[in-house]
């Protein structure tokens, strides 16, 4: 599902955990992208750090619906 399909199922359902889960799995998600391909110095550096930069814009959105903080770096 994406973000905007999440948000709505959630509103539909009256359940924030809906987010939260979404989220943790976006971040297991990322994690493991990132330990299993080289993002700086590939060939295709700028489209890798395109897609960890997108994922961590969703997580922060994700975060920010739950009323969570999001860091600025991990």
């Amino acid at each position: 599902d994406s973000f905007p399909d999440v948000i709505q199922k959630a509103v539909a359902v009256h359940d924030p955990s809906v987010v939260a889960q979404f989220c943790i799995d976006l971040a297991q998600l990322c994690n493991t992208y990132y330990h299993m391909h080289t993002v700086i110095g590939h060939a295709h550096e700028g489209s890798r750090l395109a897609l960890v930069a997108a994922a961590g814009q969703t997580l922060k959105n994700g975060l920010h619906v739950l009323g969570i903080g999001a860091p600025e770096m991990m």
